[in-house]
């Protein structure tokens, strides 16, 4: 087989960017376009900090909907006292 072009240092930089946890571990390595690191499926989303993200989505959601339950109730409420108003006059 041929052999691979030369490294651009760029690449090297972002890959030692994105793995430094890896690099700190093992500072004699390279850094590698595949880590050689195994993690389990739980594991890798957990270091991803998805339920971390996942919390964050979840709450402003739900702040979102019981902002908007509260004002569509506070208008109806509105609504009525202008309703009754306007048939005793």
């Amino acid at each position: 087989m041929g052999k691979s072009p030369p490294a651009n240092p760029l690449v090297l930089k972002v890959l030692l960017a994105e793995c430094c946890d890896y690099h700190k571990a093992y500072p004699d390595q390279p850094p590698n376009l595949i880590m050689t690191e195994k993690r389990g499926f739980l594991a890798e989303l957990i270091h991803r900090r998805v339920p971390q993200i996942v919390g964050l989505y979840s709450a402003g959601t739900w702040m979102a909907i019981e902002i908007a339950e509260w004002a569509s109730e506070k208008l109806a409420r509105i609504e009525n006292e202008k309703g009754n108003k306007t048939s005793e006059q």
